[in-house]
């Protein structure tokens, strides 16, 4: 994901979203107790009951796939990218909706709230679009060491 740092905010923002919903479909391929190819295909196909990244969140959650931190995590992540997916103007991480979202972040907030970190130039570098594609990695991360571990491909580690 480090290459999106040189893309449009949109662009950014867009293919981080869409990295981390493929760990997750993976994750919850992964987790699946009775797989096979058609029905992976009839779930997360169009129209299917796993298609939209809010219905993967939901089910992660619900099966305790993953935490509910983590499922808010990822909800923050999903409405960041769905404002750049679907406004009809140009939107920036510098736009007051977004720049709401991705500054609140949980993982950020609790790192803000270290009083060592306080004084850390880290915090400022870490906002806005930077925080949303640090947040992107470390749960694409987080989800891909778990496929790992249940024996499924791995998106990025080896």
């Amino acid at each position: 994901m480090h290459s999106l740092y040189g893309q449009p905010d949109r662009v950014a923002a867009i293919m981080a979203g869409a990295m981390v919903e493929t760990v997750l479909e993976r994750l919850l391929v992964a987790s699946f107790k009775q797989r096979s190819k058609e029905r992976e295909a009839s779930m997360l196909g169009q129209g299917g009951s796993l298609s939209t990244f809010a219905a993967k969140i939901q089910i992660a959650a619900s099966f305790g796939i993953i935490s509910e931190p983590m499922a808010t995590e990822l909800g923050r992540l999903k409405d960041i990218r769905n404002v750049f997916a679907h406004a009809p103007t140009n939107v920036t991480f510098e736009t007051a909706e977004i720049a709401e979202l991705s500054h609140n972040f949980g993982m950020l907030v609790a790192v803000r709230a270290v009083p060592s970190m306080q004084k850390s130039p880290f915090i400022d570098k870490y906002t806005g679009r930077r925080g949303y594609v640090l947040v992107a990695t470390i749960l694409s991360i987080m989800m891909d060491q778990y496929i790992k571990k249940l024996g499924g491909t791995p998106v990025y580690s080896s």
